[in-house]
């Protein structure tokens, strides 16, 4: 997982240039679920490793994407509470599948690690659509610079410009 993390990380940029951030996490939770499907369905050791690589994939593009998504969509005064408390939620995801990981140790047969694994895809698929009902973060370029800037920041910059007694106009949104 490790290995497919560090790939997923360094594509996740990328993807995201081309795609936007929402559609990169889907996309993220969409090969989560394939790596899971894969992990479940191992019948050899091979097979449990690319399984494990492609959920690191996603694990990669997700954790560089959905802080920044999350950061994005909140009200400047509640970003660090909303990123805290996502990171708050992995936490707890992963003593829940601790002792569901756990309780299926008392299974028999090879469905004592196939249910954690196939579990597993329930917060990759209620992410996936989730994020159907909520709203792609819209970059925009200064044209002062061609800096990229969400709508938020160029708000807050205008805002500093105009307490230093700068002219806000410079940093209009619309592209070149």
């Amino acid at each position: 997982m490790p290995g497919g993390s560090f790939v997923g990380a360094l594509v996740s940029g990328y993807l995201t240039d081309k795609l936007g951030r929402r559609r990169a996490i889907q996309i993220g939770c969409l090969i989560w679920v394939i790596g899971s499907i894969i992990s479940c369905a191992a019948q050899n050791i091979g097979m449990l490793i690319a399984g494990r690589f492609i959920n690191g994939l996603s694990v990669g593009i997700c954790s560089a994407q959905v802080p920044v998504y999350i950061s994005e969509l909140a009200p400047p005064s509640r970003r660090g509470r909303v990123v805290g408390s996502q990171q708050w939620a992995i936490t707890w995801g992963i003593l829940i599948m601790y002792y569901i990981s756990y309780g299926c140790s008392f299974l028999e047969g090879p469905q004592a690690f196939r249910v954690p694994w196939a579990l597993q895809m329930v917060p990759a698929l209620i992410l996936g659509l989730g994020l159907m009902f909520l709203p792609e973060v819209n970059l925009v370029y200064n044209t002062s610079g061609g800096k990229l800037l969400t709508p938020s920041t160029e708000s807050q910059m205008a805002c500093y410009s105009r307490s230093l007694g700068g002219d806000p106009s410079r940093f209009d949104p619309s592209p070149r």
